[in-house]
């Protein structure tokens, strides 16, 4: 999936590259399709599908990652946060 659009974690594990679809299905589910043609079915509350990116104007803003200030920021995004 395109990670500027979209941002894919299941059970804590970013798996946003390697999955091609998500489609949700009965009883609180989801089945995700990899790359790999693999189908994985992840209960709603194991998979956070963030969407909707808001650009954040980086030339009045300072990011930081792990304590310490990034430089050489081209862009951001920000994502808008939910569980499936």
């Amino acid at each position: 999936m395109d990670t500027s659009k979209n941002f894919i974690i299941a059970k804590g594990r970013i798996i946003t590259d390697d999955v091609i679809s998500v489609r949700y299905v009965e009883n609180e589910k989801c089945n995700v399709t990899m790359k790999n043609g693999k189908v994985y079915t992840y209960n709603n509350s194991n998979l956070v599908w963030l969407k909707n990116p808001k650009p954040v104007d980086v030339s009045n803003t300072y990011i930081f990652r792990n304590g310490q200030k990034l430089n050489n920021i081209e862009s951001a995004i920000v994502f808008n946060f939910g569980t499936i």
